[in-house]
């Protein structure tokens, strides 16, 4: 199979952009095609990503619906919950099976992916009230490993649900992996300023998302956006499980992982830290094409690999 590099995504991003804006020019148009794309590019580029080792089914878990994929010979004893990113408002599990697919493989787990309900029908807290229904539908089942996973603002539920789960003293997941976390909706962190020219995803909206500092979010409706479990850099960390933080070198939310994990070392989470250069934000959907994405999942599974 062909690999293909960073820049040439960038080159068919941009074309694809361009079709859309000579559609639309509207930001949120634009802001969902970056999340449509990596399946159009491996499409364009051979790979359909299925697989017949690969099961896929939809359940409808305590009220939400997931999709359960899974590696035929896997037994179940191992779940990892995943939750996409999508700003809040875009995502499904069209633009992330074949990563759920990898994921599954790699992590030897079924891995459950909550399509959780979208802004701007869904607000806070809603989806991490739906996390949690999921979660304490597998907590419940005893003799289980458990472990969390999501994307940018997929991580930001994920955590958020950590800090829930800790609050109701539920049992805690055995780790969890956060993917480009969107950490500080307020976005104060250089890299938003440093890095729109390089990050080839969000860099184009980073003026506008740093002057409204969350005040028009679909998702907040008028909420406090230092919540931390709406910006997890301002959240507490003690007695969280090992975690898995993952970030590219040249992303706009660069510095919320950094600081995230700066804040985690000092409150002695079992934290690990892995920075990767010249990656789109959630680089992992261009698994299998992209080395760098394929090796950031395997990276994935030997850590979860651990418990």
């Amino acid at each position: 199979m062909k690999k293909l590099t960073v820049e040439e995504i960038r080159c068919e991003l941009i074309k694809y952009r361009n079709k859309i804006q000579n559609e639309s020019n509207d930001p949120l148009v634009l802001l969902k095609a970056n999340f449509t794309f990596p399946v159009h590019f491996l499409n364009v580029n051979g790979y359909s990503g299925q697989d017949e080792e690969i099961l896929c089914d939809k359940k409808v878990i305590n009220g939400v619906t997931c999709y359960i994929i899974k590696e035929r010979h896997i037994s179940g004893k191992r779940i990892m919950l995943y939750f996409h990113g999508g700003a809040y408002m875009y995502g499904s599990i069209k633009e992330y099976y074949h990563m759920c697919a990898l994921l599954s493989k790699a992590c030897n787990c079924e891995i459950i992916f909550v399509e959780y309900d979208l802004a701007p029908k869904s607000i806070f807290p809603t989806p991490i009230i739906q996390g949690i229904k999921v979660y304490e539908h597998f907590a419940n089942q005893g003799d289980l490993k458990l472990f969390l996973c999501g994307d940018s603002a997929g991580a930001t539920i994920e955590i958020g649900m950590i800090f829930k789960i800790l609050e109701k003293n539920l049992q805690c997941p055995d780790a969890f992996v956060s993917i480009c976390i969107s950490g500080d909706e307020e976005r104060r962190n250089k890299s938003w300023t440093k890095n729109k020219d390089k990050d080839i995803i969000l860099g184009m909206f980073s003026d506008m998302l740093r002057e409204d500092k969350g005040r028009n979010s679909a998702y907040l409706c008028g909420q406090s956006p230092i919540d931390p479990m709406i910006s997890p850099i301002y959240g507490n960390y003690k007695g969280f499980p090992p975690c898995l933080l993952q970030v590219g070198n040249n992303e706009c939310l660069r510095d919320d992982t950094l600081e995230i994990y700066l804040k985690m070392v000092s409150q002695s989470v079992d934290v690990t830290l892995e920075v990767y250069e010249d990656v789109p934000h959630i680089w992992h959907l261009y698994a299998p094409l992209l080395y760098s994405a394929t090796k950031a999942i395997k990276n994935i599974g030997d850590f979860v690999k651990r418990w």
